[in-house]
């Protein structure tokens, strides 16, 4: 995944399509309920986009 661009490098706007994206795409509607099972699930469906995601930037 060497050609993955980082989450937080992204363009607010860009940020935020992906988020609607995610929200909008019927794989995503998985039923997990504990935070690292989303996290995991978010990192692949990323990765999926050549976008590339680590829980750390949620920590700031």
């Amino acid at each position: 995944m060497s050609d993955a661009r980082a989450c937080a490098s992204l363009s607010p706007e860009k940020q935020l399509a992906l988020r609607e994206a995610y929200g909008h795409d019927p794989a995503c509607l998985t039923g997990i309920c504990s935070l690292d099972g989303t996290i995991a699930h978010v990192t692949e469906w990323l990765a999926a986009r050549c976008v590339a995601f680590s829980a750390e930037v949620l920590k700031r």
